[in-house]
């Protein structure tokens, strides 16, 4: 499939190819770009879809530029660290009740302080377990 982006559409040019003046080779070199500026430059006034069947228009480019600015992305990474901060604090839950289970992994019967680096160290820590702290360590870095 070859398809072009044209003035905020989206063409399946593939077809059309073959019966373009300027031969397939020029098309192909648009293919998966936005073609807008070369192509309303030599075809002026020209509407693409006089040319095409209308199956070959796909759909709108699509690029909405609200998704795209700093306050999204701002807020997009807040809930992702509530998420992260959700998750390990229903880890330490989880690793509170394994040590009210097993008192021995407590020194003279105060609780020490949760660490997903101490808890990593665990030789008997299940591999799913580890595998998502581990992510969620490396999540944690990144965020």
């Amino acid at each position: 499939d070859c398809w072009v982006a044209l003035n905020g559409k989206v063409y399946d040019l593939t077809e059309f190819m073959d019966r373009h003046p300027g031969g397939p080779t020029t098309i192909l070199s648009w293919a998966g770009k936005d073609a807008s500026k070369m192509f309303n430059d030599i075809h002026k006034g020209v509407k693409i879809e006089q040319y095409l069947r209308p199956e070959a228009f796909l759909g709108d480019l699509g690029v909405d530029e609200n998704l795209m600015s700093d306050s999204f992305w701002h807020t997009l990474r807040k809930a992702r660290i509530q998420e992260v901060k959700e998750e390990l604090n229903r880890l330490k839950q989880a690793a509170t009740r394994d040590s009210d289970a097993h008192p021995s992994s407590c020194k003279a019967g105060r609780r020490q302080p949760f660490s997903i680096a101490k808890l990593l160290q665990e030789e008997n820590l299940d591999a799913d377990l580890r595998a998502s702290l581990q992510s969620l360590e490396t999540q944690k870095r990144v965020a």
